[in-house]
């Protein structure tokens, strides 16, 4: 009796570890590709990678990186979000931001390199139809009232510590999340990101220049 039990019990951990394969390494990499574009900084000629995680309605334009709102059944609204690749230690990014059907509201925070799910401060920008200038502002520990509810949390370069729209500064509400990147961008362990997640009640589109990098 205990022999059919183990045997029973390691016949469902196998067909548990290949399900698990076969969802996760085979068919989910495969239904959600990754996006990769290569826009280039206008004002220094450097290339810069943004990335999507698929599906998405997302296309590069020329060095605009468009983003055009597709609806999610468990968000209940309409979603879009970008990644933008930085090789070295970020400290400041400028970037154009259109909407051209909107509004729409952005979650904008950092993506730690090293893999590790450290905590970081998320900023909520909400943006009417319209030109915006973004202006984002890096350091290791984020802002002032960035409020850190674990032991856990260590300095680390790319947390986002100040954003300016149009010149005038956005406060930050002591938003935060676990800085883990989508697992089909890849390249946390190697890269820092600024991570854009547009969501709206309606379809939006909008688009995303970067206009400078320090």
């Amino acid at each position: 009796m205990k022999v059919k039990t183990f045997l029973g019990v390691l016949v469902f951990v196998v067909l548990l570890v290949v399900v698990t394969y076969a969802v996760f390494v085979v068919w989910l990499p495969s239904n959600n590709p990754r996006r990769e574009h290569t826009v280039t900084i206008a004002a220094t000629g450097e290339e810069v990678k943004v990335e999507s995680p698929g599906p998405q309605n997302i296309e590069k334009q020329g060095d605009w990186i468009v983003v055009k709102g597709i609806y999610s059944n468990i968000a209940e609204e309409y979603v879009g979000d970008i990644f933008i690749r930085l090789e070295e230690p970020p400290s400041y990014l400028k970037l154009l931001v259109v909407v051209e059907k909107g509004p729409v509201h952005v979650e904008l925070f950092g993506v730690i390199k090293g893999g590790d799910p450290e905590w970081t401060p998320v900023y909520d920008l909400d943006l009417e139809a319209g030109e915006h200038v973004v202006e984002v502002f890096f350091n290791e520990t984020g802002p002032l009232d960035f409020k850190i509810r674990t032991e856990t949390f260590r300095p680390a370069p790319g947390r986002v510590a100040k954003v300016l729209i149009n010149g005038e500064m956005v406060k930050y509400h002591n938003h935060c999340k676990l800085a883990v990147i989508n697992p089909y961008i890849g390249g946390q362990a190697e890269y820092w990101h600024l991570a854009m997640y547009f969501t709206s009640g309606e379809e939006f589109v909008v688009r995303v220049k970067i206009l400078e990098k320090q």
